[in-house]
Formats: structure tokens, sequence, C-alpha cells
């Protein structure tokens, strides 16, 4: 069941409705009421990146979604090096999309590389917690 998208998108905020139609070919994988969650968590977690990078649509975000037969990961990475923190609740500003991406995820974090910074996650198939 290894399904996988790799997509690129403008540093916007309308980004998040174009990672949710990009995401369409999963539905019919996962199910519906999966499904519905994929599309909230991928959309509010490129949401959260732009936030925190500023509207910046000259320069790019990548979107990608994988799945096997337990979890889908999906990640959203700041092209060209741009590094970001996502607020913490320890911090005192966490907003209440990312509380609900801890509430829907197994696990979430934000990795830096060479290539930049990618705040990810991961999603149980089943809906198991």
């Amino acid at each position: 069941m290894d399904e996988s998208l790799n997509i690129e998108l403008p540093c916007e905020l309308r980004s998040a409705r174009r990672a949710r139609h990009g995401l369409e070919p999963f539905r019919a994988l996962i199910g519906e009421a999966r499904f519905g969650d994929l599309r909230f968590l991928a959309s509010t977690l490129v949401t959260e990146v732009v936030r925190v990078l500023g509207n910046r649509p000259d320069e790019s975000l990548r979107l990608r979604v994988e799945t096997d037969e337990q979890l889908v990961r999906v990640s959203v990475e700041a092209k060209g090096g741009a590094d970001f923190v996502l607020p913490t609740e320890a911090k005192g500003n966490f907003s209440f999309s990312l509380y609900l991406i801890e509430r829907l995820s197994e696990s979430r974090g934000v990795r830096r590389d060479e290539n930049g910074t990618t705040a990810w996650l991961e999603m149980a198939l089943d809906g198991a917690r």
C-alpha cells in the first residue's frame, strides 16, 4: 500500500489549500475518516510553517507525504536553508492548531540538516492511538 506525494508550494498561506487538494490520491487508499485527518494535519503543518517564516511567495516549501502499511508521514521542508522553530507549549505561545497536531499524530517534530529545516509528523492509518 505504499504511496507518496512530493510537491513544491509557495511559502504563502494559500498553499494550505493547495496541499489539501494535492492529497486527493490518498482518499481511496486510507479511507474517508483518516483522509479527513490527513488533510487537516498536512494543511495545518503547512500553515504553521508559513506563519513562522512569514508570507514569502517567492520562496518555496516542499510537501512530502508517504505511506506504508501502518503510518502516513507528512513533512514540510523550508527550501533554501530557511530555519524556523515551531511554537511550543513550554514557551507559552503554543497554538491550538499545534495542539491538534499533537493530539491526532503519533509523533511530530522539527529536524535541521544541510538542506534546511523540516517540520514532520506521523499518523497511524488505523486510527489507533
